[in-house]
């Protein structure tokens, strides 16, 4: 069974409010591209602006952690962790 036709948003991979990364955080999207989401959430602690939108993934060897904050301003790294998997 075909999925119905949509139109699709267009997408800007990058960030309005870049704390971390004020060139627009491409190198956090390259990383994403690709890469296996094994969870998504919020943060439990919640201390992160909006609630934060946390994202656990893996791609070619590398965990990693990634957490958003956002507001009525924008959207920024929180956090940005990357891990090497052990063989």
């Amino acid at each position: 069974m075909a999925l119905p036709e949509v139109d699709r948003p267009t997408l800007v991979t990058a960030l309005p409010c870049g704390r971390f990364y004020p060139e627009g955080g491409e190198e956090v999207f390259r990383r994403l591209q690709g890469a296996v989401i094994l969870r998504i959430g919020s943060p439990a602690d919640g201390d992160v602006e909006g609630g934060g939108l946390a994202i656990e993934y893996e791609r070619e060897g590398v965990a990693g952690l990634l957490i958003l904050g956002f507001n009525e301003l924008g959207m920024w790294v929180e956090l940005d962790e990357v891990f090497a998997i052990a063989a």
